[in-house]
């Protein structure tokens, strides 16, 4: 996959902590590519002006030129790998989420439109839970936020995606060379049947 730069810096870039890196990065990507997305500040890069009792902090903050907004991204994953993620762990997880987004907004000293909860969804049935989840959710909780779901099946991670379409290119290329050479020795047999045929004759 080819990042954008600032994708690229976001992935080269020390985060709060976590595993989170990876969901962040591709997290920017589709914003960039869906929204124009542009990169403002990074996770480490907000500053807080009140950081007394809250671990709260926004991943990352961007300029989106389809929408005319400045957002507050912050980035979730959503799988069955936690437990059973049925409806009632999905309004919690959400509830958690979005109240950690307005804490975040209103410490921040930089400023933005909207706030956007971007979740990742091991499963259509979970996002499906999701917006079950979010439309039954009280209107104090969902304040100004957003919530965008993209349904992420595969158990690729983003960075041994490279090394796993090196490693298809390599066995596409072995296979292609296999091909010709199959093909080169078929054409030799036609060539000495073809001469056969004409000492007969």
């Amino acid at each position: 996959m080819n990042l954008s730069k600032c994708g690229n810096k976001i992935k080269n870039t020390t985060n709060a902590g976590g595993s989170s890196v990876e969901s962040e990065v591709l997290s920017y990507e589709i914003f960039h590519c869906g929204f124009r997305a542009t990169l403002r500040k990074e996770e480490m890069e907000v500053k807080y002006t009140d950081r007394t009792g809250s671990k709260s902090m926004i991943d990352y903050t961007c300029t989106c030129e389809l929408l005319d907004l400045q957002v507050g991204v912050s980035v979730t994953r959503a799988t069955d790998a936690w437990e059973t993620y049925d409806e009632e762990r999905a309004t919690t997880h959400l509830t958690e989420k979005l109240n950690g987004l307005y804490i975040a907004q209103q410490n921040a000293e930089e400023k933005w439109d909207r706030n956007m909860l971007h979740v990742f969804a091991g499963s259509k049935i979970i996002a499906k839970k999701i917006k079950y989840a979010y439309k039954n959710l009280p209107k104090d909780v969902v304040s100004n936020a957003v919530v965008l779901i993209t349904v992420a099946e595969s158990p690729v991670t983003l960075f041994d995606c490279h090394k796993e379409i090196q490693e298809n290119t390599g066995n596409a290329e072995e296979v292609a060379k296999g091909k010709k050479q199959n093909n080169h020795r078929k054409r030799k047999r036609r060539k000495g049947r073809n001469r056969r045929r004409k000492v007969n004759k």
